[in-house]
């Protein structure tokens, strides 16, 4: 039966990976979140945005959600990520044509517009008087149907991000330990992984494999630490970070690791008969988290 209508402003994070998404529907204006509904189902980026928007519709009616604003986060598999150097000093406009220039080269048959493209520079530099670039670029026909589809069901797009950089946004925003010093952000995923090094909560590096082994995942540590330094720290998240990998993973690890727990210190919405099922793996709802926390 559903739960009695939240009355508290709200966003839902959705994760949208390759063949699943997690839902999670906080509210933000308390002195401590609070988790109103959560959900998982399969899926994810394999259906059109249209299912996509009336699995959402779904979930709101049957938890008695007043939700409107929606923050989609995208498997960064779905999207293009790439590392480029550029000029130290240059303008925002200057480092974004870089960016455009670079994408163009991996897709010469692309019209002009065709991507959506963000960039973030990077803190730590390639040599003297070269920084490094992050660029991220997804297809403006996809951001636009999804757009379109959720207004459909009077919802709203208020987030388009890349899971691994909503889950770089759940570590500060609720964990100060992965704030502090240098420390690794490791997505493990299905068929992927994403690495980021941050120093004081800054981005220095990002890098990402599209199948990893055990062995891949201490090679991609080791390229990291040698542009960035060693890692006080690992914390890890998604759905492959199982127990048992995990304790795989400690011995060839660098630093000590740490599974993410999103909802650490949130509190847990009366009656929410599901959440307990899905809070026993918890690290799988980081990259939801992270997207609806922007919205704080």
């Amino acid at each position: 039966m559903p739960n009695s209508q939240s009355t508290s402003p709200s966003t839902i994070g959705l994760s949208l990976a390759d063949s699943e998404a997690q839902a999670v529907d906080l509210s933000l204006t308390r002195t401590l979140p609070t988790i109103n509904a959560i959900a998982e189902w399969a899926g994810g980026l394999q259906e059109e945005p249209a299912v996509i928007a009336d699995r959402l519709a779904t979930f709101i009616a049957t938890n008695g959600l007043a939700t409107h604003r929606i923050a989609v986060t995208l498997d960064t598999g779905f999207l293009f990520t790439h590392v480029l150097p550029v000029p130290a000093d240059q303008a925002d406009a200057l480092m974004h044509k870089h960016a455009l220039w670079d994408l163009a080269q991996f897709f010469p048959d692309a019209a002009e517009g065709e991507f959506i493209t963000d960039v973030h520079l990077l803190q730590q530099p390639v040599t003297g008087d070269a920084l490094r670039l992050l660029s991220v670029s997804v297809r403006r026909a996809f951001a636009r149907a999804l757009g379109d589809a959720l207004a459909a069901k009077d919802l709203s797009l208020s987030v388009l991000d890349g899971d691994h950089f909503s889950a770089e946004q759940c570590l500060a925003s609720r964990h100060p330990d992965g704030r502090t010093g240098l420390v690794a952000l490791v997505g493990l995923k299905r068929e992927r992984m994403d690495v980021s090094f941050l120093l004081e909560g800054a981005l220095l590096d990002y890098r990402s494999r599209g199948e990893w082994t055990p062995a891949v995942f201490t090679e991609v540590l080791a390229e990291g630490s040698a542009l960035c330094g060693q890692p006080r720290k690992l914390f890890l998240y998604g759905s492959r970070a199982t127990t048992e990998m995990v304790d795989s993973l400690r011995a060839a690890a660098p630093a000590p690791v740490e599974v993410l727990n999103p909802f650490a210190g949130m509190e847990l919405r009366p009656g929410n008969s599901l959440a307990k099922h899905f809070l026993a793996m918890p690290q799988r709802f980081v990259p939801a988290v992270g997207a609806a926390l922007r919205e704080e």
